[in-house]
């Protein structure tokens, strides 16, 4: 395909109304375009075009092959938004650390890991980056998560942009619990979901004294062993729904 020819379908695109189908085409387009500085710029003018779209269709997943060439991530995850790993076990961890470690993934805003094995250096990585900075809703369901790895996430700065926390189904309890209450990075969370854990009513009791008076508008507890629900109900501020 010719520049000429890559740049009228890039405009066809960009002018099409926002969907997955005209994602995965400029998917396609970018994959197919040789790198080089005008790759960049139609990179960057791309940006600009989409900004308006919804995140949740900038969307990959963490098996898409061409997303690196050994640690360099592919220069179409620059347009990404939101990365899903989903039963996603050898090679997750691997994966997770070079995504953030990767300027391409500055604009990440939201990370979904769902199902997938996770090791303890992954959970640094994520704390650590020098790029995940701009994360809103963050998901991790059905994973180990150790109380080191609860503790690394919890005082991590990367975390204070976030709106939206999803630890679901994990096993989390009091000490876990604990963690989130006292850390000042999770201070602007609107939405908090704990369900399918084996949290109590002294274990969430601190969550609704600390975070309703900030932010919190939504704790999802469903699932949990929970005996005393009116105590619950009884201390939450008409701001905050609860789901029990």
């Amino acid at each position: 395909m010719e520049t000429k020819d890559r740049y009228a379908l890039l405009k066809e695109l960009t002018e099409s109304s926002p969907s997955s189908a005209t994602w995965l085409a400029l998917r396609e387009l970018f994959l197919n375009w040789p790198n080089g500085e005008e790759k960049d710029q139609a990179l960057t003018e791309t940006a600009q075009k989409l900004h308006g779209w919804d995140d949740n269709l900038r969307e990959l997943t963490s098996t898409w092959r061409p997303m690196f060439s050994g640690n360099e991530a592919n220069p179409f995850c620059s347009l990404v938004r939101t990365l899903e790993f989903h039963r996603h076990s050898q090679g997750a961890t691997s994966i997770l650390k070079k995504v953030a470690e990767s300027p391409r993934f500055t604009n990440l805003t939201q990370l979904r890991i769902i199902n997938s094995e996770i090791e303890g250096y992954g959970f640094q990585s994520l704390a650590k980056s020098l790029y995940l900075k701009n994360l809103i809703k963050l998901t991790l369901h059905k994973i180990v998560i150790t109380e080191r790895q609860m503790e690394i996430f919890c005082s991590s700065p990367n975390m204070a942009t976030l709106k939206t926390l999803k630890l679901s189904k994990s096993d989390l309890t009091g000490k876990d619990t604990a963690l989130l209450t006292s850390s000042p990075y999770l201070r602007n969370l609107e939405e908090l979901d704990l369900s399918d854990n084996l949290l109590q009513v002294k274990d969430i009791v601190p969550i609704i004294e600390v975070l309703a008076p900030l932010n919190l508008r939504l704790l999802n507890l469903k699932g949990n062993p929970i005996k005393g629900q009116d105590e619950l109900r009884s201390i939450c501020p008409s701001t905050l729904k609860l789901e029990i």
